[in-house]
């Protein structure tokens, strides 16, 4: 489960540099140093126009990611480079155990994983985001001055999304689809919560290796 959050404006193709170059990888180990003052005036005097994914955000120091409200608020240009075709994309478990309590009211009420609908959650997940102090977007502008376009949720998977994905993985190695190996493998995964097991604990992540002992 987890949570893209996207400040989404045009796709293109455009870098203001001639090569980009990811300089911000390990500033969210929580073993790495951190100053989040020097890392902040980083983003703001290194990042321009580029297309930036930014994984782990709930580890991100708080405060940080406002460095590049600029670059997203409702400004032609910034510095003399035009930010409205560039996409910026959040991704984060925060609000992980929102979207789970929304998925088991749906599923409690009888109703269908896929009736759940990008409204039900959106203002859930905003708001919850922005409250949470181990988000990286806590109190953070990009919320208040709603410069995020859309929180799209990663929704749980439950035991048919295994034999789904049990299916997938042995056709991509050009195995023989094999109805008994899908559902063995798939009654192995350890589902949540104790009680109903309905959704997957690792979603796909363990397929794979549990399909090399079949």
């Amino acid at each position: 489960m987890g949570l893209a959050i996207g400040a989404v404006l045009a796709f293109t193709g455009y870098l203001s540099y001639k090569d980009l170059y990811c300089c911000f990888g390990k500033c969210c180990s929580y073993e790495e140093p951190l100053i989040a003052s020097t890392l902040k005036l980083d983003l703001e005097q290194k990042l321009f126009g580029q297309h930036l994914a930014m994984e782990k955000m709930h580890k991100l120091h708080p405060g940080i990611i406002d460095a590049i409200k600029p670059l997203l608020d409702y400004y032609e240009q910034v510095d003399g480079v035009f930010y409205c075709k560039a996409i910026f994309i959040f991704l984060s478990n925060a609000g992980g155990d929102l979207i789970t309590k929304m998925a088991l009211n749906f599923w409690r009420a009888g109703r269908k994983r896929e009736d759940i609908q990008l409204k039900d959650l959106e203002p859930v997940l905003s708001v919850g985001v922005f409250n949470n102090k181990h988000s990286g977007l806590w109190r953070s502008g990009l919320i208040d001055r709603n410069l995020i376009d859309y929180f799209i949720p990663f929704l749980l998977l439950e035991y048919r999304h295994m034999k789904m994905c049990v299916r997938a993985e042995m056709r991509s190695f050009g195995a023989a689809v094999d109805e008994d190996i899908f559902t063995r493998v798939a009654e192995e995964m350890t589902f949540f919560p104790k009680d109903e097991k309905i959704y997957s604990d690792k979603g796909c992540k363990t397929v794979q290796s549990r399909l090399d002992f079949h």
